[in-house]
């Protein structure tokens, strides 16, 4: 037996596949679903490795249906003194964190109120600093550093519409770097 003949109803099945994720796809992009975009931001607290400070944040986004939309956020964190690597004997200040981040929001719309959603995201995570510095007679300074690390964010959420297109939303956020810590924030959005 070839391997055509033991593998025939395969491609039938793929085309079936390929069929029915088209068909669901028109399904789930209801009208009025589809397409909207939406404006949010939110602030909170950041906490882990980085210490515990507070955050703010913003997104720009599209749904690409009713169950999925693509967000592009920024988060900034003050840490102080912190930074998001660790550099032994180093004084550092006027540290702060910025990651930018690309979500897929998977939605599940439980009712007409209240969404909960999940949250996987890559991310690119900037951290700009004073570093201390010695001069050779002793005396320090202070001088501008960076670094810059990619990472993952992994979360979930959820949002309850208060009028049509206006709404609150918690959500939690688990940013994996190379020093992982979390966010908890409150916000509002709206989708126009």
């Amino acid at each position: 037996m070839n391997a055509i003949a033991r593998n025939g109803p395969l491609p039938r099945y793929l085309r079936a596949a390929a069929l029915a994720a088209a068909a669901v796809s028109g399904v789930w992009a209801q009208q009025g679903e589809a397409d909207i975009n939406e404006a949010d931001a939110s602030t909170g607290m950041a906490f882990g490795a980085t210490g515990t400070n507070i955050m703010v944040r913003g997104a720009l986004g599209v749904s690409m249906n009713r169950y999925l939309v693509l967000m592009i956020g920024t988060t900034y964190i003050p840490m102080g003194n912190g930074t998001l690597i660790r550099y032994p004997g180093i004084v550092a200040r006027s540290s702060g964190v910025y990651d930018f981040a690309m979500d897929l929001q998977f939605r599940v719309p439980l009712r007409s109120k209240w969404v909960p959603y999940a949250i996987v995201a890559p991310a690119l995570i900037y951290n700009h600093y004073r570093r201390q510095g010695v001069h050779p007679d002793r005396t320090t300074y202070y001088f501008g550093a960076s670094d810059v690390r990619g990472g993952a964010e992994v979360g979930g959420g959820v949002r309850y519409y208060f009028q049509e297109y206006w709404g609150f939303k918690g959500e939690f956020r688990q940013i994996i770097t190379s020093r992982n810590f979390s966010t908890l924030s409150v916000g509002v959005f709206r989708q126009f």
